[in-house]
């Protein structure tokens, strides 16, 4: 979870900036997430709330989950 918000930091930085450095880093971000099978419209500021999620609702299945009871998970 701390990765997904240093990651949305350094995407909203570069996002905010028209450096070339920044430029490319942004068309690598897209062109990577297209290769992950990620909607156009979801490139952007709305993954990483999307991998929010998924982190939270992984971490509630397995507070759920009878198999990981006692563990230091």
């Amino acid at each position: 979870e701390h990765l997904i918000d240093k990651q949305e930091i350094l995407y909203t930085r570069v996002a905010l900036s028209d450096k070339e450095d920044a430029v490319e880093f942004k068309e690598q971000f897209r062109m990577t997430a297209k290769q992950m099978g990620i909607p156009t419209h979801m490139i952007g500021p709305e993954v990483f709330k999307n991998a929010k999620r998924s982190v939270e609702m992984m971490r509630q299945s397995l507070d759920h989950d009878p198999l990981n009871k006692g563990t230091d998970a």
